[in-house]
């Protein structure tokens, strides 16, 4: 909830990443926590408005998935919603192309279409391009060490794609390589598998405590260079731009920061109250 009250106030103000999320999860009805909640299409479909009237190239994304699986109260269009996901994958959004990819992937077994839209996305920063591009060229070349960079460079950007490629270079650099086993001739490092346990842990979670996928690593050259390289690891936090470090170590107090929203009128309680799904 006070998640939800943060960014309907950012997005009064035209904040676009707190739209875009509200999109998403009006639409979706996450909750941060893996909570369930019932979407709000209404809701959903006055933030898409918002960034088609801006122009927002993002929109286009958005409008493609409302019409591709009849979210915030479109209709089911598929073939029209392809439509929109190309403008956006012209466009530049890294996302859209992403997602083309999977799609020419699956439906038209184009491998050639499908690598050259995740490297549109990868050299935007993409994690979950880089990360799927990571496994074309360990895969479909063998070309393990343009395969270890990239998900390297996933990682530094975070994310879910980030989260799983710390999970496989985890395993890369395990003595046990039976999940990784076109690196079997890589040497094991006790360092470094425990340091991508750390930040696949920070971005993931654990069964008991939540990840952040907003984690990024601007600094990770520094402090857990790829090898020949020797490690400098620190923790996560060395990792960070020193700004982020100090930022998620004392993080502020979304609830009073929540309630002050409240007070002052920025955005009213019944505006972002959720009904939880009764399934």
């Amino acid at each position: 909830q006070d998640m939800i009250t943060l960014y309907e106030a950012a997005a009064s103000k035209g904040h676009y990443q707190a739209i875009n999320n509200l999109y998403l999860l009006y639409t979706n009805g996450h909750g941060a926590s893996g909570t369930l909640y019932a979407p709000q299409p209404s809701r959903a479909r006055k933030w898409l408005h918002y960034g088609l009237d801006k122009n927002w190239a993002m929109a286009n994304y958005w409008l493609f998935d409302a019409l591709y699986e009849g979210n915030a109260g479109y209709r089911h269009n598929p073939k029209l919603g392809l439509a929109y996901l190309q403008k956006a994958v012209d466009l530049g959004v890294p996302l859209a192309q992403y997602e083309l990819a999977r799609i020419y992937d699956k439906r038209f077994k184009d491998y050639n279409t499908r690598e050259r839209l995740l490297d549109c996305a990868a050299r935007q920063g993409f994690s979950a391009a880089m990360n799927e591009l990571s496994r074309v060229k360990r895969i479909r070349y063998g070309n393990l060490k343009e395969s270890l960079q990239l998900m390297h460079n996933a990682l530094r950007y975070g994310g879910e794609g980030g989260g799983e490629a710390a999970l496989k270079l985890t395993m890369v650099y395990a003595k046990n390589k039976a999940l990784m086993d076109k690196f079997i001739a890589t040497p094991a490092d006790p360092v470094r598998e425990a340091a991508y346990a750390e930040l696949e842990k920070a971005l993931m979670g654990t069964g008991t405590k939540s990840g952040n996928p907003f984690y990024t690593f601007p600094r990770l050259d520094e402090v857990l260079p790829l090898p020949p390289a020797k490690t400098r690891w620190k923790g996560i936090y060395s990792a960070m731009s020193k700004e982020d470090a100090a930022f998620y170590q004392n993080p502020p107090d979304t609830a009073a920061l929540a309630a002050d929203i409240l007070k002052r009128g920025i955005v009213k309680k019944e505006e972002v109250y959720w009904t939880p799904r009764k399934d």
